[in-house]
């Protein structure tokens, strides 16, 4: 019994593949966005809550793949999620405690790893999710000024480097709108 205790605590904390939670996550976001996964329903709950363990123990080097596109995805759930309980008016993640720390957590990536990012495939769209992301959390008031602001001063800083290259209207507003917040 000891040995299986021991390997169900060490699958609990073992690294995954940070592709396969952001698929999880794209998923789940689109099925709640289409109604077909309902915030209210707890199997959806305990949904939300373990795949916010599971993006806690992504590798940090993971989460700046692809120019910050899994990075990005991980954050636009987790900003949907906050918009949705925004809409619904109640919490519907079990484990906040988990859900505030992973926030944290992208928070202090993004300020990390937006430096790295460079022209090219998806990195604009990563961005504007960045931003979004970003914007979403400081109308949480649960994270630290500094913490925000080196975010959006990362971004900011990322996104000179991509401008010329910017061609996407969705993207140029998301990033415009999240300027704009962060600039009132």
């Amino acid at each position: 019994k000891t040995d299986a205790n021991n390997h169900q605590r060490t699958l609990a904390v073992a690294p995954v593949e940070g592709a396969v939670v952001t698929n999880i996550g794209n998923a789940i976001k689109d099925c709640l966005g289409a109604g077909i996964l309902r915030p209210e329903d707890r199997r959806v709950q305990t949904l939300v809550s373990q795949l916010c363990r599971y993006m806690q123990r992504i590798k940090d080097k993971d989460l700046a793949e692809r120019n910050g596109q899994r990075l990005g995805n991980c954050c636009n759930f987790l900003r949907t999620v906050f918009e949705i309980e925004q809409h619904s008016g109640t919490s519907f993640v079990k484990d906040r405690n988990t859900y505030e720390q992973i926030c944290s957590r992208m928070l202090g990536q993004i300020s990390l790893r937006a430096k790295e990012f460079s022209r090219g495939d998806k990195v604009e769209q990563s961005i504007a999710n960045l931003f979004s992301f970003v914007k979403a959390m400081d109308r949480t008031r649960s994270h630290s000024g500094v913490l925000l602001n080196d975010a959006v001063s990362s971004l900011t800083s990322a996104l000179l480097g991509i401008l010329p290259d910017m061609t996407s209207k969705d993207g140029i507003s998301a990033t415009l709108g999240a300027l704009h917040h962060f600039h009132m």
